[in-house]
């Protein structure tokens, strides 16, 4: 049973609101309506969330994602938009990896909370991945803006 069954929307709202902080990372369920390209004819990956902020509604997290390395067929713009992290400082992952800031992908507040938290991203590192993602040509003002990345 998910905590979201048991639980009304509201007070789901105010739980994450309680607990949820820019930083955290969440290994959850992510598609096609979370910016995420399902492989094999699955229907979502699991994918690690770093929230990097919350709409007005407490219902709609944006942030990027976490790639084990990044994918040789986009284009080089996009590919200087990964920002490397080492297994070393992070005990949650399995290899070095690199998050991924061409633009914010949404989780709701559902998806969020059915994952498993993970950990935190170092300040420093959050610094330079919401740097990243506000300079990206590829990311929506209007989208920055509703989830209050600045």
């Amino acid at each position: 049973m998910r905590i979201g069954d048991c639980i009304s929307g509201d007070t789901l709202a105010l739980l994450a609101e309680a607990h949820v902080e820019i930083g955290n990372v969440y290994a959850s369920r992510m598609d096609e309506t979370n910016g995420i390209t399902p492989k094999d004819g699955l229907r979502d990956r699991r994918k690690y969330f770093v929230v990097l902020g919350v709409d007005d509604d407490g219902t709609i997290y944006g942030g990027v994602v976490i790639n084990h390395a990044i994918n040789p067929n986009i284009s080089p713009k996009k590919q200087h938009l990964h920002h490397p992290i080492p297994k070393s400082k992070y005990a949650f992952l399995d290899d070095d990896s690199f998050v991924n800031c061409v633009n914010l992908k949404t989780l709701s507040l559902e998806q969020l909370l059915s994952g498993e938290f993970l950990g935190n991203i170092q300040e420093e590192d959050l610094d330079i991945i919401t740097m990243l993602v506000i300079q990206s040509p590829f990311s929506d003002s209007a989208t920055l803006e509703r989830f209050h990345v600045n």
